[in-house]
């Protein structure tokens, strides 16, 4: 698999950009779990096993926690 961080960041970040806008609190939920040392594809995976019908929403909230592992904005 081909890396390209100059095409993924700017979807990490604005799909963080999305949920700090219109789902707030999510941000907060994925900070924490980020701080306990979950990964962005545990938090993913978390939500997939309660509400895969919203994948992607799911999608969008995988990158966030993605962004703001990497410190990103």
């Amino acid at each position: 698999m081909n890396d390209f961080p100059e095409l993924d960041t700017p979807l990490y970040e604005d799909d963080l950009a999305w949920l700090q806008d219109n789902a707030p609190k999510y941000i907060k939920a994925i900070s924490e779990c980020l701080q306990k040392g979950n990964t962005p594809e545990q938090i993913y995976q978390h939500y997939m096993n309660k509400a895969a019908h919203r994948h992607p929403f799911l999608v969008r909230v995988k990158h966030a926690a993605i962004a703001l592992q990497r410190g990103l904005k």
